[in-house]
Parts: structure tokens; C-alpha cells; sequence
């Protein structure tokens, strides 16, 4: 499950993932982040999956889609979570992603309140 953050506003999301994310929840978001798309040309994107214990198979099958044809659309991208293996599979998916205009950062729960002041900067 998810939800989308307080501190979303025009085309920055935050999203606390929560649990099990099913391909409900993955299709909402993906429909948040079109509208933004749609009105804004790119996003920011703050993913919190600090709680995050998996997807359904569909769910990260749409993920993986709608990354691979929107990944230019993305331009700042802060994930959150308390996991040193995973904080270094963001800073080696980092590297590549910026071949494609992407910023993808990691943040340690304790640095949130960072994750959204470097999301939000110019």
C-alpha cells in the first residue's frame, strides 16, 4: 500500500510505500505521475519504502514499463530507506541513470526533511 506524502505539491510526489505495493497501488501512482507529466513535462520524485516489504509480480512489471518509456520524464529522484545493500544499489543505479537526465539520490530515514529540500531545489 501507499501513500501519497503532504508534501506533494505541483510536480513534486512523495510517496511512503508501505507493506505489500499491488498492482493497484502501482497503477494509482503511475496515474499521479502521468497527471504530472501531463501538466508539469517532468517530475520529482521522493520514494519512502523504509516499510517496504515487496510487490505483486504485476505491480513491479508495470514499474518497470512505465520507467523504461518515462525515465526522461523523471528528473530528481530521493529514495528513503535504512538499508546499506540497498543505499548502494541506488548510488549504482544512480550512475547510470544520469545518462538519461536522471538525479537519483539515497536518504536515510533520519534525513527525510534533506531528501525533500534537495528534491525541491533549483
Amino acid at each position: 500500500m501507499f501513500a501519497l506524502l503532504p508534501q506533494s505539491e505541483a510536480s513534486i510526489y512523495g510517496f511512503k510505500i508501505t507493506g505489500k505495493l499491488s498492482l493497484d497501488d502501482e497503477k494509482t501512482m503511475i496515474h499521479l505521475l502521468n497527471d504530472g507529466i501531463a501538466d508539469y513535462g517532468k517530475v520529482r520524485v521522493l520514494v519512502d519504502i523504509d516499510d517496504y516489504t515487496g510487490a505483486s509480480a504485476t505491480a513491479l512489471w508495470e514499474d518497470l514499463k512505465w520507467m523504461s518509456s518515462h525515465i526522461t520524464a523523471v528528473e530528481r529522484l530521493a529514495i528513503v530507506v535504512d538499508s546499506e545493500a540497498l543505499a548502494w544499489l541506488i548510488r549504482q543505479d544512480a550512475r547510470i541513470a544520469k545518462y538519461v537526465g536522471v538525479e537519483e539520490k539515497h536518504f536515510m530515514p533520519a534525513d527525510t526533511d534533506s531528501a525533500w529540500d534537495w528534491l525541491t531545489a533549483d
